[in-house]
């Protein structure tokens, strides 16, 4: 586990046995860490990953903003997001076991020209967990009614990984609320046809070694990490129900498969389909600047 702030990590190959070189920047910088942060491999009779955060940002960083934060109580939990910019909204899902922070890079630009509110999903970052068992379509329920909440009619949304599972949920359910839609990575149903059997394998030997520690932020993560093995479940055909235009990402090397990504674009009336062919499921933190421009000119059409 690192242990990044206030968040933990899970770390695949802890043990950094994993076969060919190992490139400690590509890994784990990309994914996880924040900017100014370094991580280098040490070799010998131990081996250990040495993670440096002297170079990093300052505090009241994006996902730890007193001035933009502010928390709703929705659906008899605490919600918290943070907002930046004017304009029309625009609004960031992030995924799974991720929080604000992630978007910051997308945040700094998007909020030049929008509002943008970045919430943490319910159970994850600031927000509170409840007692309600975790679904796709629970968050969904969770973010409609915060747009309820502040008074916001329709919004745009980019919604990465299971932010983009959460975003097809609501302009399936509510399509009146959602001006426009880009998804990164995203699935609307799980199986073999979604992600290879090693995605399901790695997944469950992570539950396994987080049920070795009982603490409280191990049993949620595994409540989180267990959601990707039975969710969602809904159906291509129920993406028709969406009226408004959608883009949907994915890497070429997306641990979704290109098939899945293609057949939601295929099914939803005004979907278009964009697999970057340098990227993986990480395209908003490996390019950001690529990324943004795509989502920016989709939203300005």
């Amino acid at each position: 586990i690192l242990c990044c702030g206030t968040e933990n990590i899970t770390l695949a190959d802890s043990s950094f046995e994993a076969p060919g070189d190992f490139d400690e920047q590509k890994k784990w910088t990309v994914p996880i860490l924040p900017t100014g942060f370094t991580v280098n491999k040490k070799s010998g009779t131990n081996r250990f990953l040495i993670v440096d955060g002297t170079g990093g940002q300052d505090a009241d960083m994006m996902g730890d903003n007193d001035k933009a934060g502010l928390f709703a109580t929705i659906n008899g939990i605490r919600i918290y997001y943070e907002t930046y910019g004017e304009g029309e909204p625009l609004l960031l899902l992030h995924g799974n076991q991720q929080s604000i922070g992630v978007f910051k890079d997308q945040i700094s630009e998007f909020s030049k020209h929008y509002k943008v509110i970045a919430v943490d999903t319910r159970g994850q970052g600031k927000s509170e967990a409840g007692e309600k068992a975790y679904s796709y379509d629970l968050f969904a329920n969770d973010m409609i009614a915060l747009l309820e909440q502040l008074k916001i009619e329709k919004t745009n949304i980019v919604g990465w990984s299971d932010g983009g599972n959460t975003g097809l949920i609501m302009a399936m359910q509510h399509p009146s609320k959602i001006k426009k839609l880009v998804t990164m990575g995203a699935c609307i149903f799980i199986n073999n046809t979604v992600v290879d059997k090693k995605v399901f394998k790695g997944v469950n030997k992570i539950i396994e070694n987080l049920g070795k520690d009982s603490a409280q932020s191990n049993k949620n993560s595994i409540l989180l990490y267990k959601l990707l093995l039975t969710e969602p479940n809904h159906r291509f055909e129920e993406l028709k129900k969406i009226t408004c235009p959608v883009l949907v990402m994915a890497g070429k090397k997306d641990i979704i498969k290109a098939g899945h990504t293609k057949g939601i674009a295929q099914n939803i009336l005004r979907g278009r389909l964009y697999i970057s062919s340098k990227y993986t499921h990480y395209f908003p933190v490996e390019n950001p600047v690529e990324f943004n421009e795509i989502v920016l000119n989709f939203f300005n059409e």
